[in-house]
């Protein structure tokens, strides 16, 4: 008997660290390491290598997801009658507007048509204080949008506690996301000795923002250690004009080096190599924000068991991330403790040790893959 087809639906497929395109691809080879039957949706092949040739790839060759790309993809789903439609859904992803109404109504009509529909919940919508009044009406329209998914949805999946309140009254099951590199990060684990100079301070391109810059200049300025910095990751031009006009700003072209946009292989072993992961993620003054179970390379960080600061807000998941534990919480709006605080850590080898230990304690009890499918396995079985 042939077994049911799934489709995961993503909004393109790149190997350029994009987080929800890498997250798609590891489900697809665990479902199918499940042996289940999955093929991967989107809107055209960006690159052609031995994976992209492969014929679960069905790639829609159109440019966006307006009236015409759904079509195709209604068509689509129509030919092949997939059982389960697995939809990564990210609004931004979906329309340039982050209102994918078309996009909906085409998921709507597949499930009438008797498809039955996952909606991951990678993102939701904006917040209505984002940008002044301005905000209010998109963030409105974009939560109806999550309603209607979740009404046309037989299961609904999100990353975190916020994300899972924001959806309510709808029930959804709350699924940490996994490191996209779970298994390169074991093969390029690289052993670094307590003591050896300079200090490693890693940090992703897309989180270097000025207050991370702050931090870094007032250990620089205040503090006797020798470290590197270095920015990894998925950096555009505007990244690096932003982070080269914030090195020059706070001085420190002596300690920046760049490691971005590198292949899978070569970002582990820089993640790797690694004393402190620091990853200064924004917190308003309401408290909004902070580090959350969304991100893949918190997860990456926190697999290779390293000492991970970062900021705590509205979208911390306090049941996984416990400060002292397994990650290492300093303020967002205060440069001068902040540095402070990770002087302090740096010079408190206890509890650098016990961050190492219980981060990839967290990560392999709570976050990896194969916690992950069985989430996805219990629904195909």
């Amino acid at each position: 008997m042939p077994k049911s087809i799934v489709f995961i639906i993503t909004n393109n497929l790149s190997l350029e660290n994009d987080g929800v395109s890498d997250y798609s691809v590891n489900l697809y080879h665990e479902l199918t390491h499940k042996n289940f039957n999955p093929k991967l949706i989107s809107l055209k092949k960006l690159q052609e290598t031995s994976f992209y040739i492969n014929q679960d790839i069905i790639d829609l060759n159109i440019d966006n997801w307006n009236f015409n790309g759904c079509f195709q993809l209604l068509k689509t789903i129509r030919k092949y009658k997939p059982s389960w439609l697995f939809v990564q859904y990210v609004p931004y992803s979906f329309s340039k507007t982050g209102l994918p109404f078309t996009f909906t109504f085409i998921l709507i009509l597949s499930r009438l048509f008797g498809t039955k529909i996952l909606v991951n919940f990678h993102e939701i919508g904006i917040r209505f204080t984002n940008n002044g009044i301005i905000s209010i009406p998109r963030a409105f329209l974009q939560r109806v949008i999550s309603y209607l998914l979740c009404c046309s949805s037989n299961s609904i999946l999100t990353s975190n506690v916020y994300y899972a309140k924001m959806l309510l009254p709808f029930k959804s099951k709350i699924i940490p996301i996994p490191s996209n590199f779970e298994n390169l990060l074991n093969k390029t684990l690289v052993e670094l000795k307590q003591k050896k100079y300079p200090i490693i301070i890693t940090t992703s391109a897309n989180r270097s923002n000025e207050s991370f810059f702050k931090i870094i200049s007032q250990l620089h300025l205040n503090y006797v250690n020798d470290f590197v910095v270095n920015i990894t990751g998925r950096a555009d031009k505007n990244d690096l004009t932003r982070i080269d006009m914030l090195t020059t700003k706070y001085n420190l072209q002596k300690c920046i080096k760049y490691h971005v946009n590198l292949p899978d292989n070569e970002y582990c072993l820089a993640l790797a190599n690694t004393h402190y992961f620091v990853n200064i993620e924004f917190v308003s003054n309401k408290g909004e924000g902070g580090v959350s179970t969304k991100s893949g390379v918190i997860a990456s960080a926190m697999a290779l068991g390293l000492p991970i600061i970062s900021t705590c807000g509205d979208l911390t998941d306090l049941n996984i991330f416990k400060h002292n534990e397994n990650i290492f919480f300093v303020p967002f709006n205060n440069p001068i403790l902040a540095a402070a605080e990770i002087q302090n850590l740096i010079n408190n080898i206890p509890l650098r040790n016990n961050l190492i230990k219980h981060s990839k304690l967290t990560y392999y009890s709570k976050m990896q893959w194969s916690e992950s499918i069985k989430f996805y396995s219990d629904i195909l079985s």
